[in-house]
């Protein structure tokens, strides 16, 4: 299951007294505490998280049980799941060429210099890479180029990658958003279902003044 919501986060500060980052924290981790009352009716007190080798959370009482937490400006998700799995959003704004040295390989450099929306692509492969380094848990360690993608033109076409035994999805949120999933399956789950504007106040109250 994939959570998602979006937020101003002008109006958290201003109720809340938080910094941006505190903001964006408590709502990963309240978008957890909702999605797992939702599907496994785990209380809030029940979640204990421990962090593995490379520092990536997992729950304690529930080993079995696997998630992934991300948030950007103003929109945050999270993934649940059997099995691992890596999620990443990023809003399409402008980049530094340099970057691009330590994060695309050649065929993808030649596929981002065939488009004329770079800024979108670029960040079509950033997700996508983020979403895979995070499903394996050993975050930037892992060099990015040692992930390679080929994109099709559309969100619904298939990404083919370079690494065995996962899948990935991509779609993109409010026509700003570049959100990418990455499963620890062969083929897609049938079972994928998508909750695109979960109400922050369905969780966000009760998770801070608790």
């Amino acid at each position: 299951m994939i959570y998602i919501t979006s937020f101003k986060k002008e109006i958290l500060q201003e109720s809340w007294n938080l910094k941006q980052h505190q903001i964006e924290h408590s709502i990963g981790r309240g978008l957890l505490a909702y999605g797992l009352q939702e599907e496994y009716r785990i209380s809030r007190e029940d979640i204990l998280l421990e962090k593995g080798e490379y520092g990536k959370p997992y729950l304690k009482k529930y080993p079995e049980i696997f998630f992934n937490i991300t948030h950007c400006k103003e929109m945050a998700a999270c993934a649940i799941a059997t099995k691992e799995i890596g999620i990443d959003i990023e809003g399409v704004r402008k980049f530094s060429p340099a970057i691009l040295k330590r994060v695309l390989t050649l065929k993808e450099k030649e596929q981002l210099e065939g488009t004329k929306q770079k800024e979108e692509m670029f960040f079509r492969f950033w997700t996508l890479k983020e979403s895979f380094i995070k499903a394996i848990g050993k975050g930037l360690s892992f060099p990015l180029q040692e992930i390679s993608f080929q994109l099709p033109e559309e969100y619904e076409g298939e990404i083919k990658a370079n690494q065995k035994g996962y899948i990935f999805y991509q779609r993109q949120i409010n026509s700003q958003f570049i959100l990418s999933i990455c499963f620890k399956e062969r083929e897609m789950p049938d079972s994928l279902k998508i909750f695109q504007n979960v109400p922050v106040s369905t969780f966000f109250n009760s998770f801070i003044t608790n």
